[in-house]
Order: structure tokens, then sequence, then C-alpha cells
């Protein structure tokens, strides 16, 4: 049980006057993500019959996202003494904010373990997330020419998630690492049309770990407009999101359709998605509801994610240099980590009858699912699905071997 509660939230990257008239006006502040989160968590507390004592923290600042790390670490300190007496300390976080966020709490783990080390429950709930970078060739585009130098390198910067090899993505990789040993539950929620980030990338599909837990956005109405003759395409997510969750592989299907999601650059879908109560309650639920994988509170395990009592293995933190970064990763407290190079993503499109055909057997091996149902019920929605656009009508022809399943 927990009683005192700390909510820290924390805002992504604000883009300029004249950007903002295209993709709307930012209302995603650290104030209103804590918030948000902090009501959600009094509507979890009176539902479990738990009273509840919290507060909020808006860590606000903007900048790179090694700036930020240091300069939003050191203002959490004027609020060590209270995280100290916290049962629960729960990240709220958007877009840029999720890799600082997660940087943030592994450098608190890291650097002053005795601050966190008596918390009951720790938690982070990552709301369309660049793990990945933005979609591919966003970049080249109008957009990021209407940013000032300052906030055009900022920009930049979350285009070399792209890379796996980059110093970004071994950053978020082994920050991730170290927070998950210290059995952080980490929530990311990816919007479905979103304008600027794939779900890919907001889902963090490099890393997979059972104390992460992954969702979709899906604003109400969406499914009335642009998503209401799409219902095959939602309900083949949410199967791929399912089966994820519980430690199977979806072999890449979410990767490679999310192409086909990205919403209109006035949508507003980056954004809906943090204004959404379930959103919050779904990360609450997975802090608070879900059993602990073998928290490993040793002095071996709550300095970094490998062991290391110096950070990452090396001066540069990061990890073995002599590692060989092209292959998939493995290890034996959870981690499988994927080598996802986003500017080498195939774009034929006809891996994927083959790739459908994987997560049908997947589904097949998920004792808790009705699979029969679930392929019944995808089949009816694919027949149903009737497709206006040219790439969609392609896409369709790639899953017509669905008719043929039992």
């Amino acid at each position: 049980k927990v009683h005192k509660c700390i909510v820290i939230g924390v805002h992504g990257f604000f883009p300029i006057k004249i950007v903002r008239t295209l993709i709307g006006q930012p209302t995603g502040t650290s104030i209103k993500f804590a918030s948000e989160c902090k009501e959600a968590l009094i509507e979890w507390g009176i539902e479990n019959q738990m009273d509840l004592d919290i507060e909020t923290i808006a860590l606000e600042g903007e900048g790179r996202i090694s700036d930020r790390v240091d300069n939003l670490s050191k203002l959490l300190e004027n609020w060590y003494d209270k995280i100290m007496k916290c049962d629960l300390l729960l990240f709220a976080t958007h877009s840029q904010g999720v890799p600082v966020s997660i940087n943030i709490l592994a450098k608190l783990i890291k650097e002053k373990y005795e601050i966190v080390k008596n918390i009951k429950k720790i938690g982070l709930i990552g709301m369309a997330g660049i793990c990945l970078g933005p979609f591919p060739g966003l970049e080249e585009r109008y957009l990021i020419r209407a940013y000032s130098t300052l906030e055009a390198d900022i920009m930049m910067e979350l285009f070399e998630f792209q890379n796996p090899k980059s110093k970004q993505s071994k950053n978020l990789i082994e920050s991730l690492k170290i927070i998950l040993r210290n059995n952080v539950k980490v929530t990311f929620i990816g919007s479905i049309n979103d304008q600027l980030v794939p779900l890919f990338s907001s889902l963090c599909y490099q890393m997979n770990h059972p104390n992460i837990y992954r969702g979709v956005f899906i604003h109400g109405p969406l499914l009335e407009n642009e998503f209401k003759d799409c219902r095959f395409l939602i309900d083949l997510i949410h199967i791929c999101v399912l089966i994820t969750n519980v430690g199977f592989s979806d072999f890449g299907l979410i990767q490679e359709i999310s192409k086909y999601l990205m919403g209109n650059l006035t949508g507003g879908g980056h954004s809906k998605i943090y204004h959404e109560r379930q959103v919050y309650i779904n990360g609450i639920q997975n802090v608070l509801e879900t059993t602990d994988y073998g928290f490993l509170n040793s002095e071996k395990s709550d300095k970094d994610g490998n062991g290391n009592e110096n950070g990452n293995g090396n001066e540069n933190g990061n990890g073995n240099e002599n590692e060989n970064e092209n292959e998939n990763e493995n290890d034996d407290f959870g981690f499988e980590i994927k080598q996802i190079d986003c500017k080498k993503i195939s774009k034929n499109i006809y891996y994927l009858p083959w790739i459908l055909n994987n997560v049908i057997n997947e589904i097949r091996k998920v004792k808790s699912l009705e699979s029969r149902q679930i392929i019944r019920n995808l089949k009816k929605r694919y027949d149903e699905w009737e497709p206006i656009t040219k790439e969609l009508k392609e896409l369709k022809e790639c899953f017509e071997a669905i008719k043929l399943e039992k």
C-alpha cells in the first residue's frame, strides 16, 4: 500500500510561434501533466479505497536533451527530502520529455541511490515519446526550416534516435536498463494518428522487458471519421500491442505499418493524448497493480544497468566499445534490445503477408487469449475494410492471406 505520493511532470519541446500556427498551441506543460496525473491518481485511490497524500512537481526548462537532464536534475534536488519520504514516485511526461525523464530518473538512481532506495513504487508514463525519432523524412520538410537556429538544433537532435549507434540512442538504452533493473514500471502510450512521432517510436519499440507496458491512444472522434473504415488496422494494432505486452513478438508489424497511420499536420494527434484521463490511469495501474520483476536491491544492481559502479562500462558512457552493435541483445535480467535503424526500414510491403502469418501463429501461442475468436473477428474486420487511397488499397492486398485463416 502507498500513502505519500509525488508526481513529477516534464514537458516536451515547445516550437516557435510560426510553427505553433501550423500544429496548434502547446498546452502540454509540466504543470498540466502533473495535475492530470494527480487527478487520475485520486480517482484510482478512491476506486481502490486508498487514502493518498499527493504532491506535484513541475520541472520546467527547455533546451537540448543533455542540457535539460542536467538542469532539471539540479532543480529536482530541491525536493530530495520529500522524495526520500514518499511511497510512490511517478513521472508523467510527453514527447521530447520522455527520453529526458528516463535519463533524469536513471541519473537519480545511479548517482543518488540513497534518495530512492526506500521508495515502494516508482513509475514513468511516457506519452507520444520520441524514442526512435520523429517520422523519417520529416527533417527535410518545410516544417523544420521554420525553426530558429537553436530550436532547429534541438529538433534535429531528435532525429539522432533513428540511428541505434548515435549517442542519444545509446544513452536512452543505458538509462532504460538502469531504471528497469531497479524495478521502475514504464508505460509507453502512443497516439495512433500522431503527425510527428511514428507509433513504433512512441512505444519504444527497440526495448522489451517485463516492466514495460505499452498502449495506444485513439481519440474518440477518429473512430467516426478517419478510422471509421479502418477498424481492421486498429484491431491488428491492438493485437500486436497485446501479445507484445505478454512477452510475444509482432515480428515488426507495427514498425512496418506506422507510416500508414501518420496524421495530418494540423490534426493534433501528437497533443490530444495528454488530455485523456485513461492514459494516466493505465500508467498508474502498471505501477500499482502489477507484480514486481525480481527487484535487484543490491550494491551490484543499484548503480547502473550493467552492474558497473562507474556508469556504463567506459568513460564515454556508451557501453562496451568492442560490442557488436549490429546484433540484438538479450540478457538474464529480461532485457530484449533490438537494433532498429529507422532510415533502413524496408519499403517492400510484400513482406507483410509473411509477417502477418507469424503474428497469427503468435496469437495461437498465448494461452490467455481466445485465439480462434480473435482471428474470426480480424477476418470480419478485413472483409468490412474499404480503403480509399492507393497506399491503403495496396496494404489491404498484402493482408489478404488473413482470409485463409481458420
